[in-house]
């Protein structure tokens, strides 16, 4: 499982990279999703839901996982408010990300879930 994950995840990491503003832009930022659910930030997820990818419309919780059941490419709104696309994630990814929005346009990836 971690072979299948690993490239996945230097995707990830590669692509937020690219998109972060300067260096010292985040510095200052303030992680608060352990408050946000009263949880560790790294406990296991207790709720998940179906995604209907939307331009509009958030997450009803910021993400701790997504799940993408069709390969293809994810557009996301991060929880820091940068959009980034995912290009051709594939069948059965769970991406350890956190979006506030999975964005219609530039979505291709179907059947995805949001753990959180």
């Amino acid at each position: 499982m971690m072979k299948r994950l690993t490239p996945i995840l230097l995707l990830v990491a590669v692509m937020l990279w690219a998109a972060a503003p300067a260096a010292n832009a985040y510095a200052q930022a303030v992680d608060d999703y352990p408050t946000l659910s009263g949880q560790a930030w790294n406990a296991p997820a207790t709720h998940a839901a179906a995604v209907t990818p939307s331009d509009i419309s958030d997450l009803s919780d910021v993400s701790r996982w997504l799940y993408v059941g069709s390969a293809g490419d994810l557009a996301v709104i991060g929880a820091d408010g940068i959009t980034v696309t995912l290009p051709a994630v594939p069948t059965g990814a769970l991406l350890p990300i956190r979006v506030s929005r999975v964005m219609a346009t530039g979505t291709t990836a179907g059947d995805i879930v949001v753990f959180w």
